[in-house]
């Protein structure tokens, strides 16, 4: 086994099986001579194929090679005893490969326990007050440069019990890789490249409506995925290969909104970045066919084609990725 396929050092544990999975796919392990070469996932599954064959195992594979890299699926029972010999062939029972299992066998043990508590109705979505809005009191809109990247929309609001014209603010909010072609203007080949976020802004008001004292996600919950900073939530996961792919704030109401009486904004949320949180990747390019910082020259440029000519800054200067924005009725009839 060559030393990319050893543990990544003392400094560095592994918090859930996507995260191990991940680094050793990324990192080539591999029980021939190919290790250290980056697993593509056409390879990865091909090999898994061949190793299922010979192990004569036909479960149906409901959870593919991309969900487990990209969505965080957990590999069924039928599939965990190939992935370790793929990755660690004869030394599947050493050290790294007891890990990986180990991590394995929690994550099995975490979703049978989530299945057992929904089906004897112990997990309980969020409880909403009653109120008495209905969706035709709102217009809603949303805009996003590149949907792949960041899915935004906001849902017609619950009336709040806290202050009189409240309303809990409720969205969709989801990251991912965005999968475009290239065209550079120096000559070059077109290329089909990834652009995915290691970080993002969340924002959340307008003068019209802010959010009440201690109702936003970030300051009456806290996560792994978010932390509340000045101006909204600085959100750093679900990133389970080290870029922003899932939802953050689950099945959680963003805010409790209420209105300032000031000027008539619509609510806003929106989502944006800089560019240090952008990762652009070229997805033809195989292992060691070019440098990082041959991709990182070219960088600027691809964002400057495919984000930001298409989009509008903050206040920061940071790219607007998503906004999704909401009015009452009364208010657009006023304005109109």
């Amino acid at each position: 086994m060559s030393e990319n396929s050893g543990r990544p050092g003392d400094a560095r544990k592994f918090r859930s099986f996507t995260e191990c999975f991940c680094w050793h796919f990324k990192n080539g392990t591999r029980n021939n001579k190919l290790s250290g070469q980056a697993w593509l996932i056409p390879e990865f599954d091909r090999a898994l194929n061949e190793q299922l064959n010979h192990q004569r195992k036909t479960e149906s594979r409901r959870n593919t090679v991309k969900n487990w890299l990209e969505n965080g699926a957990i590999p069924g029972e039928w599939a965990i005893t190939a992935i370790l010999y793929v990755f660690f062939g004869e030394h599947s029972a050493d050290l790294d490969g007891q890990e990986l299992a180990k991590l394995w066998r929690d994550a099995r043990a975490r979703d049978d326990e989530e299945i057992r508590g929904k089906r004897d109705g112990l997990a309980k979505p969020e409880r909403w007050p009653a109120g008495d809005v209905r969706s035709s009191d709102w217009v809603l809109a949303e805009t996003t440069v590149m949907p792949d990247l960041v899915e935004l929309r906001l849902h017609s609001p619950h009336s709040g019990n806290e202050v009189q014209d409240s309303y809990y603010v409720k969205a969709t909010l989801f990251f991912g890789t965005a999968i475009c072609d290239y065209d550079p203007d120096d000559g070059q080949e077109p290329r089909t490249i990834s652009i995915a976020l290691r970080d993002a802004r969340l924002a959340i008001g307008s003068e019209s409506y802010r959010p009440l004292q201690g109702t936003m996600v970030g300051e009456r919950l806290e996560s792994n995925h978010f932390k509340r900073v000045a101006g909204g939530l600085h959100i750093t996961g679900p990133a389970p290969c080290g870029t922003l792919d899932g939802n953050p704030i689950g099945d959680q109401h963003l805010a409790v909104m209420a209105g300032t009486n000031t000027g008539e904004e619509t609510f806003a949320v929106t989502v944006a970045a800089n560019r240090r949180s952008f990762v652009v990747v070229d997805l033809q390019a195989r292992s060691g066919d070019q440098t990082d910082g041959a991709l990182l020259d070219n960088k600027n440029a691809i964002l400057n084609v495919l984000i930001y000519k298409n989009l509008r800054k903050d206040e920061s200067g940071r790219a607007v990725l998503a906004s999704a924005t909401m009015r009452h009725t009364k208010e657009v009839d006023r304005s109109s």
